[in-house]
């Protein structure tokens, strides 16, 4: 296993923009203009956000951000996205407030090329993602309770119940398992072969702590660096909408300080025993530690299973990262 905590693709520090092609902006523009008359001209400039935007498509327009996904059959949940950023504000979390559209909704529905595309617009934010300085640490980790406290009377709708409503770990790496002697001994295959042991151990203890655990609740199971803009040490507003699933709290922080943690240590502002320390003040890190490797063991399931079950091979370099990262885990929580 190579190095742990190096710089992953979470490790840029700045959102970074670029021109789009002139087709893409004109048609942006448009729906803009249908859906946003009085807000947008048509005349703004359109600049793709860069990087791994597989489920979306993000832009600065002008002074604004700008999202637009395509309808797929679990995504029942984005009219929603208004209500969790308000929710969110009137629990003291920052997040965006979302544009109205001319038929005063946060989200605006747009038919074209046979397809649905979801289309919504917040103000533009100036800052930069979490780039693990102490300070950012120490302002982020009082937000992850209110967090999910804030949501506490906002029901889920099914799409939102998944990925963990449906969740069976140990048959999906059962099926993995069957599927690897008929596939060539790849790097990615020997890397599938070495983790999977461990997950499904992961597996088991995660179906005997299920009863324990409350899956009923919104809470943010991808907090990454990613996922927050701050300014001046300070949180400016919270991202990603779309990852406020029902799952239990325990595996929302958990996972959440784990990523804040091994982006302080990689990024060279903390060692893991000083992130650890902080995060302590305000966490059992010692009851946590076996929700953030229930985490990470679902995320190197989906990876196998997207490769081996489904021919989908665009998560494929992820499953290195979540392998080190159960090894960064053990020192972030102090098992290990």
């Amino acid at each position: 296993m190579a190095d742990l905590f190096v710089p992953d693709n979470h490790a840029p520090d700045v959102p970074v923009y670029a021109p789009v092609p002139d087709a893409d902006a004109q048609r942006l523009r448009r729906w803009l203009r249908r859906h946003y008359g009085g807000v947008f001209s048509g005349r703004e400039q359109v600049l793709a956000l860069t990087g791994a935007n597989i489920n979306s498509s993000n832009f600065r327009v002008g002074d604004y951000y700008v999202k637009t996904l395509t309808q797929r059959a679990s995504v029942d949940y984005v009219d929603s996205f208004p209500e969790i950023a308000a929710r969110l504000r009137a629990g003291g979390v920052p997040c965006a407030e979302f544009v109205s559209n001319a038929e005063h909704a946060g989200v605006s529905r747009v038919e074209e090329g046979g397809a649905t595309h979801f289309l919504y617009a917040q103000r533009f934010i100036d800052a930069h993602y979490f780039r693990g300085a102490p300070e950012e640490v120490d302002a982020l980790l009082p937000l992850l309770v209110p967090m999910s406290g804030a949501l506490a009377a906002q029901s889920p709708t099914p799409g939102q119940r998944e990925p963990y409503a449906s969740l069976d770990l140990r048959s999906t790496q059962e099926a993995v398992a069957a599927e690897l002697p008929a596939r060539p001994a790849d790097p990615f295959g020997l890397n599938a072969v070495a983790a999977l042991p461990e997950a499904m151990e992961i597996a088991t203890e995660f179906e005997g702590l299920r009863p324990q655990l409350d899956f009923s609740r919104l809470h943010h199971f991808d907090l990454h660096p990613h996922n927050v803009l701050l300014q001046g040490g300070h949180a400016v507003a919270i991202l990603d909408l779309e990852s406020f699933r029902a799952l239990p709290f325990e595996i929302s922080v958990a996972f959440t300080l784990f990523k804040l943690g091994r982006k302080a240590v990689a990024s060279g502002a903390l060692s893991a025993a000083q992130f650890k320390a902080r995060a302590a003040a305000h966490f059992d890190l010692g009851r946590l530690a076996r929700y953030a490797r229930i985490e990470l063991a679902r995320r190197i399931t989906a990876v196998l299973s997207l490769h081996y079950l489904h021919d989908n091979r665009d998560w494929d370099p992820d499953l290195v990262k979540h392998l080190r990262g159960l090894r960064e885990a053990q020192q972030l929580f102090g098992t290990g």
